[in-house]
Formats: structure tokens, C-alpha cells, sequence
């Protein structure tokens, strides 16, 4: 009888520390960009989500315009939380669904003194809905042919 009670405590404990880790691993800065990027549309149709919002005299319906500024709300309060889990050093493929979500340039990076060129990429994420200064709503993401997050930068919209 005493071996039994001692398995189930035994069982209980166990159970309770895989509770704990499944909890952990969930707030993990992976799985905090997997449900971010959860239900977030790609910048191409946010893009035209925020035109619509911006020129919506020209848009064809209420609905569509309702559905509009429940998008931009949505990038709105998501773009600044992902943007603070993305760190330089780290690969850009830590971030799953981030490639997908955003709008991908190939650019050059900077000079390098032998008068050669650095390439790399640029992601834009977000929504811009003034007429010129830099927002908590879009983003840079810039890094290297590697996959590594060079910076995260805001967008300048003034040049």
C-alpha cells in the first residue's frame, strides 16, 4: 500500500514538472513570434489594408473598410511586440513565419574598404499611416547572406 501511495506521489510530481516545462517552452521568444505572426495578414495585403484605411473615400464598401482598420488595429498593436523579440546576432530563421510575413529586398548593406560591396536583405514589417516620421508600427529587419539579424531598425519615412 505504501509503494503505491509512494508511485502516485512519485506520478504526480512528474506530471507536474512536465506542466511547468510545457509552460516554459510556450513563452519561449519562438513561440511568442509563432502566435504573434499568428492571423497576422503578409505585408502585401497590409500594405493594402493601410491604403484602404488611408483613402477610404475611394474604398468600394463599409465592410471592406471595417475589415481594413480591423487589420491595421491588429498590425498595429502585434508589429511592435514582435519587433522587440527580434535580436541582432540571431538568425533570422529563429523566427518562424517571419519570411513570410514580411516584404523581402535584396540590398547592399554597406562599403567595404577595398571598394567592394557587403549584400544582404532588408524585411519590412508593418503599417504607416502618418505623412512623415518614424512609427512604433514598421519596421527593418536587415541581415546578411547568412541569415544573421545584422539590426532592427525603425523606417525613416521623412527620406
Amino acid at each position: 500500500m505504501k509503494a503505491l501511495i509512494l508511485v502516485l506521489a512519485l506520478l504526480a510530481t512528474v506530471r507536474s514538472f512536465a506542466q511547468q516545462a510545457d509552460k516554459l517552452k510556450d513563452d519561449s521568444p519562438r513561440e511568442q513570434m509563432r502566435r504573434l505572426l499568428d492571423g497576422l495578414p503578409p505585408q502585401r495585403a497590409l500594405s493594402r489594408y493601410q491604403d484602404i484605411v488611408k483613402h477610404h473615400e475611394t474604398t468600394t464598401g463599409k465592410d471592406e473598410l471595417n475589415y481594413a482598420r480591423e487589420q491595421v488595429k491588429l498590425a498595429q498593436e502585434r508589429v511592435p511586440k514582435i519587433r522587440a523579440l527580434i535580436m541582432p546576432g540571431t538568425s533570422i530563421f529563429d523566427y518562424p513565419g517571419l519570411l513570410a510575413a514580411g516584404s523581402i529586398e535584396y540590398t547592399v548593406l554597406r562599403q567595404l574598404p577595398d571598394g567592394t560591396f557587403e549584400h544582404g536583405y532588408q524585411l519590412y514589417l508593418g503599417v504607416f499611416l502618418d505623412e512623415e516620421f518614424t512609427e512604433p508600427w514598421d519596421f527593418h529587419v536587415v541581415f546578411n547572406e547568412s541569415g544573421i539579424v545584422t539590426a532592427v531598425k525603425s523606417v525613416d519615412w521623412k527620406h
